[in-house]
C-alpha cells in the first residue's frame, strides 16, 4: 500500500488560497488547524498508469466496464508486465480499447519491466512535484523513441535506407541516452542500489 502526505508545498499554496477567499474561510482554517489529507492508493505505479490511460476520454461507467473485461483476461487481477506483454493484443482490443490505447498499454508493460516506471518502493520518496516532473519526463521521452522507431520500421520495410533514415538512426541513440540520464536521476532521488551503467564511445 502507498501512503503519500501532500508536498509542503502543495499544501501551504492551498491554505493561502482559502484564506484569502474571504474572512470565513480564514476563520474556519484558523480554527480547524493543519491540513493532515493524505493520498491512499493500493495501486502500484504500474498499475494506476494502466487505470489511466483506461479511463482516458471515457465515461466512468463506459470506462470502468470495459476495464473490468480487460482484467477478466488475467483472471480479475491486474496483469504483471509480462503477462500483459504475453497476451494476444487482439484480446485487449476486445474488451473495448481502441488501438492507440492498446498500443499504450503495452509500452507501459515495456516500461515497466525495463524499470523505467519507479515501483512503491522508489515513488514513496518523492513528493508530488517531483513525481508529476519525472512521469511526464518519461512520458515525452519515451513517446518520442517510440515514434521514431516506429518511423524506422517503416522505411526499413522498403529497403529505402536514404538521408531520413540515417537521421532517425541517430535520434534512436541520442533517445536513449536522454532515457538512461532521466532513470539515472530517479535512482539518485530514490536512493536506489541499482545503478544502469553504459560504455560506449563518446560522441558528443
Amino acid at each position: 500500500m502507498v501512503i503519500q502526505t501532500l508536498s509542503d508545498r502543495s499544501l501551504k499554496s492551498s491554505v493561502e488560497f482559502l484564506s484569502g477567499l474571504d474572512q470565513d474561510w480564514e476563520n474556519l482554517i484558523k480554527k480547524i488547524g493543519s491540513c493532515h489529507l493524505k493520498k491512499l492508493s493500493t495501486l502500484s505505479p504500474y498499475e494506476s498508469l494502466l487505470k489511466t490511460i483506461a479511463y482516458q476520454q471515457l465515461h466512468a461507467k463506459a470506462a470502468e466496464t470495459i476495464f473490468q473485461r480487460f482484467l477478466s483476461q488475467f483472471n480479475g487481477h491486474f496483469p504483471k508486465a509480462l503477462e500483459l506483454l504475453e497476451i494476444d493484443p487482439m484480446l485487449i482490443k476486445q474488451s473495448g480499447f481502441s488501438q492507440t490505447k492498446t498500443e499504450t498499454l503495452l509500452r507501459i508493460a515495456e516500461a515497466s519491466i525495463k524499470k523505467i516506471i519507479p515501483d512503491q518502493k522508489e515513488i514513496k520518496y518523492l513528493n508530488d512535484d517531483e513525481i508529476s516532473k519525472l512521469y511526464h519526463q518519461l512520458v515525452e521521452v519515451n513517446s518520442k523513441l517510440w515514434e521514431v522507431e516506429d518511423e524506422l520500421r517503416v522505411i526499413e520495410s522498403t529497403k529505402d535506407f536514404n538521408s531520413e533514415f540515417i537521421e532517425l538512426a541517430r535520434k534512436v541513440y541520442y533517445t536513449n541516452d536522454e532515457r538512461f540520464s532521466l532513470k539515472n536521476k530517479i535512482n539518485e532521488l530514490t536512493n536506489s542500489e541499482v545503478r544502469e551503467q553504459k560504455d560506449y564511445i563518446e560522441y558528443k
